[in-house]
Order: C-alpha cells, then sequence, then structure tokens
C-alpha cells in the first residue's frame, strides 16, 4: 500500500515537472517570435527610413 502512494505521487510529480517543462518551452518559443517580429519590422522600417 505504501509503495502504491509513493509511487503515485512519484508519477504525478514527473507529469507536472514534464508539463512545466513544456509551459517553458512555449513560452520561449513565443518570446523568441516576438523578438524576431520586432527586428523585422525594426528593418522594414529602417529601410523606409532610406529611401525618405
Amino acid at each position: 500500500m505504501k509503495d502504491s502512494v509513493k509511487l503515485k505521487a512519484e508519477k504525478q510529480f514527473s507529469a507536472s515537472q514534464k508539463q512545466g517543462e513544456t509551459a517553458i518551452q512555449e513560452k520561449d518559443k513565443a518570446e523568441k517570435e516576438r523578438s524576431d517580429k520586432r527586428t523585422r519590422l525594426a528593418a522594414l522600417r529602417l529601410g523606409k527610413d532610406k529611401t525618405s
């Protein structure tokens, strides 16, 4: 009985760790996409300024 409770707790912990890692990866991906977009838009603005 004690082993099954421990095993269940370990599985829950493992699942929450994996979920946390996934959330961090998604957050990092979204942050990189925003950064890339900002960089691209800044380059476009600089290109317009040169032609004006």
